[in-house]
C-alpha cells in the first residue's frame, strides 16, 4: 500500500501541475487575444467616429448653406414685394 500510495500521489501531483500549466497557458493566450481584439476594436471605432464626424460636419455645412440661400431668396422676394407695393401705393 505504501509504495502504491506514493506512486499515486506523485502521479496526481504531476497531473495537477500539468493541468494547471495548461490552464495558465490557455488563460494567458485568451488574455493576449482579448487585448489585441480590444485594441483593434478601439482603432476601428476611432476611424469610424472620424468618418462619421466628418460626414456630419459636411452635411451640416451643406444644409446651413442651403438654408442661408433659401432665406436670402425669401428676403429678396419680401423686399421686392415691399418695394413694389410701395411704388403702387405711391402711384394710386
Amino acid at each position: 500500500g505504501g509504495i502504491w500510495n506514493s506512486i499515486s500521489s506523485t502521479a496526481s501531483n504531476i497531473w495537477n501541475s500539468v493541468t494547471s500549466s495548461i490552464s495558465n497557458a490557455i488563460n494567458a493566450a485568451k488574455s493576449a487575444i482579448q487585448s489585441v481584439w480590444n485594441s483593434i476594436s478601439s482603432w476601428i471605432s476611432g476611424i469610424w467616429n472620424g468618418i462619421k464626424n466628418t460626414a456630419l460636419n459636411l452635411w451640416n455645412g451643406i444644409t446651413s448653406t442651403i438654408s442661408s440661400k433659401v432665406n436670402d431668396g425669401k428676403n429678396a422676394i419680401s423686399s421686392g414685394w415691399s418695394n413694389l407695393t410701395g411704388i403702387v401705393s405711391d402711384i394710386f
